[in-house]
């Protein structure tokens, strides 16, 4: 994870590691003096500039090191620092569940730096991976106590349908206090909903069947929230919690958010909440968000909501203090449908900007978004000649980035100065 290249070890949220890693860690050169291609290690990027572009001092070989580093735009699945299963179950469900499709979440490495056998994730399911190994050891790690004492003289049995309990050994003093204790096997309820073990879901839900005692395996947010957002499983585990025990089932804003991020069964079980629970589903702007941050689904998640919800879709699209809203995050990761779908609801602010002051058009042109920047223009609203916090417009960033196609897209507005264009042009790297 890094941490034998730097002392920053602890992280307030998954976000700011994942944000580290990229800059420091998880990262590929690509040299600003030749584009000779990319360097998947500073060791190799270095070697390429002592040989190709020597005289550099020290202190300016570390400036163009800084400037040449990206971060990778997908991670191996393998890089995984707690388990060795991931890459494999995924590259086992990719051609039941991926065949015919492109990009999205999982795929085969397809750059020149990359073997093609190697299967890459997106950031963010990456993050997620890492934290869901996180979370169950921080759930491992808390022991569970028995506070009533008449529960404590029952039989051992007593616990045996229960998903968590403590074991003692055979030759322990009953009156000693316990310092160590260890978990029997069954997971946590909402870890077995993360993972999409159905068959265990079931299980655990008849082991704790006992209604009128309130049941042994308690339904809580977190257990739905893992079922709404089970990419593979979700459908089928939140129809069995809704089936054996709607009536702990709470369906808060956190778990249909669960649901509209959810990449592969978003639709899906949207669709089994706006069914059975509709009167409970609420369409906030943080649905919306997760909605349009979906790059495998979220374009099906939001024509439903669309379609089902009406007048009750939020797509106010003004952040919250530093929050992206919809059409900023759908700008920037170039979710085509899905701002083609915003912008049809006429209900987005199409100049919206986010902490750094980007507006869509900026983002979508930074990132080389042809398909949405025509659609921003098409528009006629937007503003083609916005700056951000760093004084840049959305065709000097096309320019810097190499986007042709863009450039072209906002000259043909011919609202621009060719010559003050061409003197931009040679600014850029």
């Amino acid at each position: 994870m890094g941490s034998a290249e730097c002392d920053l070890q602890l992280f307030g949220d998954s976000h700011t590691w994942l944000e580290h890693e990229l800059q420091n860690h998880r990262c590929r050169w690509v040299c600003s003096l030749c584009r000779a291609g990319s360097f998947r290690s500073a060791d190799a990027f270095r070697a390429h500039v002592k040989g190709s572009h020597p005289g550099f001092a020290e202190s300016e070989a570390q400036l163009l090191d800084q400037a040449s580093r990206r971060p990778l735009d997908l991670i191996p699945a393998a890089d995984c620092p707690f388990c060795d299963e991931w890459e494999q179950k995924i590259r086992a469900a990719m051609p039941q569940k991926q065949e015919g499709t492109t990009g999205g979440a999982m795929a085969v490495a397809e750059d020149d730096q990359t073997p093609a056998d190697i299967i890459v994730v997106e950031h963010n399911q990456f993050r997620k991976h890492v934290g869901s190994h996180m979370e169950q050891l921080a759930l491992f790690a808390i022991p569970r106590t028995t506070t009533d004492p008449e529960e404590e003289e029952q039989d051992d049995d007593s616990h045996a349908g229960s998903n968590m309990a403590i074991q003692s050994p055979p030759d322990a003093d009953p009156g000693a206090h316990q310092s160590e204790l260890t978990w029997l096997s069954d997971p946590p309820l909402h870890l077995v909903a993360f993972t999409g073990d159905v068959d265990q879901v079931r299980r655990l839900l008849d082991d704790g069947a006992d209604v009128e005692a309130g049941g042994k395996v308690n339904i809580t947010e977190e257990v739905v929230k893992a079922a709404a957002g089970n990419d593979w499983s979700g459908e089928d585990i939140m129809a069995l919690l809704l089936d054996r025990r709607s009536g702990e089932v709470k369906i808060t804003e956190e778990v249909v958010k669960a649901a509209a991020g959810n990449r592969n069964s978003g639709k899906a079980v949207m669709a089994l909440l706006l069914d059975r629970r509709s009167s409970e589903v609420k369409i906030t702007k943080e649905v919306v968000k997760a909605a349009a941050g979906n790059d495998r689904s979220g374009e099906d998640v939001m024509t439903l909501l669309l379609d089902r919800c009406g007048g009750d879709f939020d797509a106010d699209t003004r952040p919250i203090g530093s929050c992206q809203s919809p059409l900023l995050w759908a700008a920037e990761n170039g979710h085509e449908a899905v701002v083609k779908l915003l912008l049809s609801t006429g209900k987005v602010d199409i100049e919206v900007r986010d902490k750094n002051s980007k507006t869509p058009l900026l983002w979508a042109a930074e990132n080389g978004h042809e398909a949405i920047v025509k659609l921003l223009l098409g528009t006629g609203k937007v503003d083609i000649e916005a700056r951000d916090n760093s004084g840049q417009t959305p065709l000097s960033w096309a320019a810097e980035n190499g986007h042709e196609a863009v450039v072209k897209l906002l000259l043909g507005t011919g609202k621009f100065d060719i010559e003050a264009f061409l003197k931009l042009l040679s600014t850029v790297k």
